[in-house]
């Protein structure tokens, strides 16, 4: 090693002495750029939470107004049809103007259907009618002629009786001859036997009289269905409105129960409603209900409250409230709510509630910042049930867009609605109230 060191030049051994100060540097700035890492975070958070910040707050308070509540749902017609065929048939006719989007009347023709066989069978069933009747007609004619046939065999049975009788005294005094007295038997007995017959038929008119009756009055049946087959060889209107769609045209064979039109009527439209379960024991029908689409438009309508589910849906924790809108039933230029579209619904309610307002815009992701008593920022989880616009000076002189919070906040807490976006809990500030904070903030 001393040889080796004895023959290594003066610039060498300086080179290695500069590498291997170099090295320690390196070294030694990497474990102090490790430990200002690994300090650093809890420095910073300790001087943020050492922070005070000025924020403008107003203090949540209880008042008395008619709540309004939020929902959402698609409208649906009250009275719509899938007109189907009763019959089966050949279609026949089909007016030009029944295209779908058109609108009809109550009773107007939409689709007509080959009635031949239907009035044949209508025609025989009257016939077979009309012979019955004059069957039944004739019993009553028989039934006299048979009356007065057995009262003349009445009388010559009791003359045959009284002659046999005579002749068999005067057989026993010898003024009559035994094959007389036979002969008159026998004329005695074909007399009864007729009177019998007779009587026998007349007993037998009213079960056939019955009988005809009965086969008459399923042959009415019969004839009553016949009728009304041939009358839904016409397919109408059931009541008036827009045809969605017609499904048949002339010349197709279509089967009974085929649907051969849809039928809707705009006049009455319902909207189910969902709204927070929070609102179902302020609701009450006939509630005055605002509704609009989601759409960039100006439209809206006005319903009523109808009648409102009596369970609740676990899953999104809300009610379905039924609305009801009257509007005309043609379109006639102006706005028209539709079945099938989405809609946004307000309902205002009818009866003033207590309860708890805070801004708007201090409900961030359903939570709100307060301040305490020390100056400290806290969080609080809120529910909001609805929102309310109008003017409430005595929170806020100001602010026109407030949230009704139904669970989160107490009357007094100091709510903070400005800096939100540089504020997180534990840190200090200076709260001022907001109608003397605006000045010089920005909320």
């Amino acid at each position: 090693m001393t040889r080796l060191t004895s023959r290594m030049k003066p610039q060498t051994i300086a080179f290695v002495a500069r590498a291997v100060v170099g090295v320690g540097l390196i070294v030694g700035a990497g474990w102090l750029l490790h430990y200002m890492q690994g300090h650093k975070p809890q420095a910073a958070s300790s001087f943020t939470r050492q922070m005070t910040r000025k924020v403008a707050t107003v203090t949540a308070q209880t008042v008395m107004i008619a709540p309004r509540w939020s929902g959402y749902g698609t409208a649906r017609a009250m009275t719509a049809a899938d007109i189907a065929a009763e019959v089966a048939a050949v279609v026949v006719e089909r007016p030009d103007h029944i295209e779908d989007g058109a609108f009809v009347q109550a009773g107007e023709l939409l689709i007509r259907l080959d009635d031949t066989d239907f009035a044949e069978a209508v025609q025989r069933s009257r016939h077979t009618i009309e012979s019955y009747e004059a069957q039944i007609a004739g019993l009553l004619v028989e039934q006299d002629r048979l009356r007065d046939q057995l009262e003349l065999a009445v009388q010559a049975t009791g003359l045959a009786r009284d002659e046999l009788e005579r002749l068999r005294t005067a057989l026993q005094s010898g003024g009559a001859k035994e094959v007389e007295v036979e002969r008159m038997e026998r004329e005695v007995t074909r007399v009864e036997r007729e009177e019998s017959a007779l009587q026998q038929q007349i007993e037998l008119i009213p079960t056939r009289r019955s009988s005809l009756i009965a086969r008459m009055a399923s042959e009415r049946a019969g004839l009553h269905i016949t009728e009304k087959n041939l009358a839904r060889t016409r397919i109408t209107a059931p009541f008036a409105g827009y045809l969605q769609q017609v499904n048949v045209d002339v010349g197709e064979h279509i089967r009974s129960g085929v649907v051969v039109a849809r039928l809707v009527d705009l006049s009455r439209i319902e909207v189910p409603l969902r709204i927070p379960v929070s609102a179902a024991g302020f609701i009450h029908p006939q509630d005055e209900v605002r509704l609009h689409t989601d759409a960039a438009t100006d439209a809206d309508w006005e319903g009523r409250v109808v009648r409102i589910a009596p369970e609740a849906d676990p899953r999104t924790r809300t009610i379905t409230v039924y609305v009801e809108v009257a509007q005309g039933a043609k379109l006639d230029g102006g706005a028209r709510l539709l079945p099938g579209q989405f809609i946004l619904g307000t309902i205002l309610g009818s009866h003033q509630e207590p309860v708890v307002l805070v801004p708007r815009r201090s409900v961030v992701e359903d939570r709100v910042l307060v301040a305490d008593d020390d100056g400290r920022v806290l969080a609080r989880s809120v529910d909001v049930s609805s929102h309310v616009d109008g003017a409430y000076p005595r929170i806020d002189p100001i602010e026109t867009e407030w949230a009704v919070i139904s669970s989160g906040l107490s009357p007094g807490d100091r709510v903070i609605v400005t800096n939100l976006d540089e504020l997180e809990p534990g840190m200090r500030v200076e709260a001022e109230q907001t109608d003397t904070a605006r000045q010089g903030m920005n909320p």
